[in-house]
């Protein structure tokens, strides 16, 4: 047999409707159960190819799986005990900035007769490059979306340094000694990585942890409450401007 080459080729260069291959099972595998379509590679190669390509050139779905009865759309599996099934999202963009979408993973009922808001996407999750890849650095965040009367937009955020921003994206310059949530506009939550004695944890408002420094997000009065070393302090301060560096008073301590 050929050693390159394709074994099968099928082209319909011309079809504006139909399928150029379908394979149907009438029966409905109520009593069958095998594949209907079966590709098998037996030659255990270790190479990188895939099993089978598909290539879409134009505008359009590459792959429809239409299911009309109870089941699974698309299974994974992987018949190694140290490996599970596996779906790669890839971007095969040369060339990886910020902003650049690596993969993602759409939710939607396009079929809804109610139509408008009804079809358009509810919910997402995507992998977004938040810095210029290189031999050094491949920084990705992770968001999610979610929609009420719209599109679904960005509600959570988990960036490459694992700090979380829920309905606010992560600051972009925060201490590295802490983990970082920020809730909504000015809402914080930090505490610091190391898990030894005499650590801090910090509930803030309208405050950022930048390097050593505590700014403000907002122009606006802050506060503030620690916990470190079995003590208790609550602090406030004046309003400042934003991103100008936070002066605390500590009018209570426990």
């Amino acid at each position: 047999a050929a050693s390159t080459g394709d074994a099968m080729t099928i082209t319909a260069n011309n079809l504006t409707t139909g399928s150029a291959l379908s394979v149907i099972s009438n029966n409905g595998l109520s009593s069958h159960s095998g594949p209907v379509v079966e590709i098998i590679n037996d030659n255990n190669a270790t190479g990188t190819a895939p099993l089978m390509a598909l290539r879409q050139d134009d505008d359009g779905n590459g792959i429809d799986i239409d299911m009309s009865r109870s089941g699974i759309g698309l299974r994974v599996h992987y018949d190694v005990a140290a490996r599970g099934g596996t779906i790669y999202l890839q971007n095969d963009d040369t060339t990886i900035v910020s902003t650049n979408v690596l993969g993602s993973i759409s939710f939607n009922a396009p079929l809804e007769a109610s139509g408008t808001d009804a079809i358009l996407v509810g919910a997402k999750i995507a992998a977004i490059a938040t810095d210029t890849f290189a031999a050094d650095n491949n920084s990705t965040a992770l968001a999610f979306y979610t929609g009420a009367s719209e599109a679904a937009t960005e509600k959570m955020r988990i960036d490459s340094a694992g700090n979380v921003g829920i309905g606010a994206t992560p600051g972009t310059s925060l201490n590295t000694n802490f983990v970082h949530l920020q809730i909504g506009g000015l809402g914080g939550i930090k505490t610091e990585t190391a898990a030894t004695a005499n650590r801090t944890l910090v509930i803030s408002q309208n405050e950022y942890l930048e390097a050593s420094d505590s700014k403000y997000i907002v122009t606006d009065q802050s506060s503030r409450y620690l916990q470190a070393n079995g003590v208790h302090t609550f602090q406030t301060a004046a309003s400042g401007s934003a991103g100008a560096t936070i002066t605390y008073t500590a009018p209570f301590i426990i």
